[in-house]
């Protein structure tokens, strides 16, 4: 089921250049990539690297910060020496989503988005080749529904039997902003903060728990999208009581005294803020749970295998096994033992308890 990343404007979009790899001469790219390829030898814990390695990729493809797609590629060409196959092509299908909604693009502003005024922008992201995090549940604001839906039903006429789902949180957008009389501004703002701002378009003044309700994003997503508009030095919303945390009866309004020497304005999200303990534990959950599904499959591969082998033994060849992602412990390992066992893959032999036997 195709994910989709929303990128909305009715500008043309900002330019946004990443510092990642600014440092680099492009001499000694080639083996500044050989020695992370190195260090990745020498790390212990590969899936962890790999989650973060696919989670950052995912946040340069879709913001459109990669300074060198030829770099990143050759990157992953390299890590999938070292590490094979099966996931670099995620990582490559990622680049493929990404070529093809490029193309998609061309064809809707030369059909339908030609006639729209919204100038509209959307990566069809493939789901298992991108990261997986729990779907927002809220929907695009009412001035976008419109040509959302059109689109939605432009790509389904290409593409019969597949499901679109908006990723509202890993979008951005270019809106204009009239502070004042005098002041109008481009901002360039993630998705979440431009629902935000819509509001004021109907509300001189909106607490934290009326933005709540009218925009449908969860409490722990809006925190850092509305504090970073309200930070003291971006001052594009004015914050009652001017505190660092938000409470349900906190009161935000439009700043009309907002500056700024450029016209077009890229407002930063707090990163500090982006990602919850609720989130962080989230995605350790999930990793735990990968690696649950690893030592499984290590462990039916092995005794498939064998058909009886010895409890240490056992331990020995999945940790050999699964040492190339990351190094299990011998509780974790036994746990495993213990699932498979009530489910039917594994059993114990009668006359020696520290034996299994597979059950085919």
């Amino acid at each position: 089921y195709p994910l989709c990343a929303l990128a909305v404007s009715d500008e043309r979009p900002v330019s946004t250049q990443s510092t990642w790899g600014s440092k680099v001469a492009i001499n000694d790219l080639d083996s500044t990539l050989d020695h992370v390829v190195m260090l990745y030898g020498y790390i212990r814990d590969k899936d962890v690297f790999e989650r973060d390695y696919q989670l950052f990729l995912s946040n340069r493809l879709l913001q459109g910060l990669s300074q060198s797609e030829q770099a990143e590629k050759s990157m992953i060409g390299k890590l999938k020496t070292e590490c094979g196959y099966q996931w670099t092509s995620k990582l490559e299908g990622m680049f493929k989503d990404v070529q093809l909604s490029s193309e998609l693009m061309e064809q809707w502003k030369a059909t339908v988005g030609g006639d729209i005024a919204v100038e509209l922008s959307v990566n069809v992201c493939t789901t298992g080749s991108w990261p997986t995090s729990t779907m927002s549940a809220c929907a695009p604001p009412v001035q976008l529904q419109d040509v959302c839906d059109k689109f939605k039903t432009f790509y389904l006429a290409k593409h019969s039997g597949r499901r679109l789902q908006w990723r509202l949180d890993l979008g951005s957008a270019d809106i204009q902003v009239n502070f004042s009389g005098s002041t109008r501004k481009i901002l360039h703002l993630s998705t979440y903060q431009m629902m935000v701002m819509l509001l004021f378009n109907f509300n001189d003044k909106l607490t934290y728990q009326q933005i709540l309700q009218q925009t449908s994003i969860a409490r722990d997503d809006l925190q850092a999208p509305l504090l970073s508009l309200a930070h003291p030095k971006v001052k594009v919303l004015s914050k009652e009581p001017n505190t660092n945390k938000v409470e349900d009866k906190h009161v935000f309004t439009i700043n009309t005294k907002y500056k700024n020497n450029l016209y077009r304005v890229k407002i930063p999200l707090l990163t500090k803020l982006a990602k919850s303990d609720k989130q962080k534990t989230a995605m350790m959950k999930a990793q735990q749970t990968r690696r649950r599904h690893q030592i499984d499959a290590a462990i039916v591969r092995i005794m498939k295998t064998r058909k009886q082998l010895k409890h240490m033994g056992l331990l020995t060849e999945v940790v050999e096994q699964l040492r190339q992602r990351f190094q299990p412990s011998g509780t974790d390992i036994k746990k495993r033992i213990e699932a498979l066992i009530d489910q039917d893959y594994l059993e114990r032999e009668e006359t020696d308890r520290g034996v299994y036997n597979y059950k085919a």
